[in-house]
């Protein structure tokens, strides 16, 4: 997950206690008290606090002259850890917002990823070439270093261990699940039934989700055949499981526009993976071509594959929302959005809808606006309406009405 930084905006990123996994998606639920964000303007970071209602930047922030990949809280939340694209983890005091200590890293490292585990601050980067994770101490500095194979698809964080998803380096190829304790100590296990990774020459990619049930100390990575890899954590341990789709002619339909992809003909499959708890996860992500048109140009075109909800206990779908391409936990919710993309019809979207665990449907709002998620709480989402002045906006999720425009 990444900070956004759009020239000559305002942009506000929300700092989430709970650390929603996967560094691709583009930001976290908001959920820590006070509510911090970060704005981004000119090369400036300040770290502040937002208005609940409006996600407005409050006075009294800390200013930093850095650009942040990452952040996490320490369990009592008594420190946030921000990680720069500089080498270092800045430690700031989230009460009031004074920088209490910055650490420095071996160079050249952009962190990617930080959690707390076993009182250290674990901290994923690329070093060389090289994709590592750093055991650091906030008062002693680096403790630790663990080498991990592979290019960095997905991160998820149990009270125990960072959970890594890796891919083979410029190609595609099965990934690996990688368990980083706050000691450093690793252990890995190949997921055969999950692609992931990139090819250059061909302009593909596979990029699957990443989802852990904290409590039941497993983790779930899909990708685009319609396989979900269940790991236990401790021991490592892997079972495939094929999803059954409870047929209904709409579900069919949606099979033949959106057939499962191996990484051949697509530019690639991205996938989404949330655990809603009560044994079910949370399904959703968009398929991607590179469409060769007229003399040496190319047309990108994306479709949403949906929202769908898996029963792991017996490992069937359910199909809840057709045109979702990306979906965001709220508290107890959940908060779905999509864009198609094609070269024959142009863009559109399917506005906000929220749904509880059990995929009811409570709240639609902004009709068939393509919007991106970006951050949500439990009675707000940030999206920003891809298309015309990309404006971000605050929206109610009691009512859908707007409560702010950016």
């Amino acid at each position: 997950m990444r900070s956004i930084a759009l020239v000559g905006a305002l942009v506000f990123v929300a700092l989430s206690a709970a650390q929603a996994q996967a560094p691709a998606a583009r930001s976290r639920a908001l959920t820590v008290e006070p509510l911090l964000g970060l704005h981004v303007q000119r090369g400036t970071v300040t770290v502040g606090r937002l208005d609940a209602d409006t996600f407005a930047l409050q006075p009294g922030g800390l200013q930093l002259r850095a650009n942040f990949n990452s952040w996490s809280f320490a369990p009592d939340r008594s420190l946030l850890v921000l990680g720069s694209g500089r080498s270092t983890l800045l430690y700031v005091d989230p009460n009031t917002l004074r920088l209490v200590r910055e650490v420095g890293l071996p160079k050249p490292i952009s962190i990617r990823a930080t959690a707390w585990v076993g009182g250290h601050t674990l901290a994923v980067g690329q070093l060389r070439n090289r994709l590592v994770v750093l055991v650091v101490d906030p008062t002693k500095g680096v403790l630790a270093r663990t080498a991990v194979a592979g290019e960095l698809v997905a991160v998820a964080r149990t009270t125990a261990e960072l959970v890594l998803l890796t891919s083979p380096r410029a190609r595609i190829g099965a990934t690996t699940l990688t368990t980083v304790d706050g000691d450093g100590h690793a252990h890995s296990i190949l997921l055969r039934s999950v692609l992931g990774g990139h090819e250059t020459r061909g302009f593909r990619h596979v990029v699957p989700g990443l989802a852990v049930d904290a409590e039941g100390r497993r983790a779930f990575a899909a990708g685009g055949g319609g396989v979900v890899a269940e790991v236990a954590l401790a021991p490592l341990s892997v079972a495939s499981h094929s999803i059954k789709l409870r047929r209904s002619l709409l579900s069919r339909l949606q099979r033949w526009l959106f057939p499962a992809a191996d990484g051949k003909g697509l530019t690639g499959p991205v996938r989404q993976v949330l655990w809603l708890g009560g044994d079910t996860l949370a399904l959703s992500g968009r398929d991607e071509r590179l469409i060769r048109g007229r003399g040496n140009g190319f047309t990108f075109e994306q479709r949403p594959v949906g929202l769908h909800l898996v029963d792991t206990t017996t490992w069937t779908e359910r199909v809840v929302a057709r045109a979702s391409g990306s979906v965001m936990p709220a508290e107890d919710l959940v908060v779905t959005a999509g864009v198609t993309d094609t070269a024959q019809d142009g863009r559109s979207g399917a506005g906000l809808t929220v749904y509880d665990a059990a995929g009811t449907q409570l709240l639609h709002t902004l009709g068939s606006a393509p919007l991106g998620l970006m951050a949500a709480t439990g009675n707000r989402a940030l999206v920003i309406e891809w298309g015309g002045r990309n404006r971000m906006l605050v929206v109610d999720l009691a009512d859908g009405h707007v409560v702010r425009s950016m």
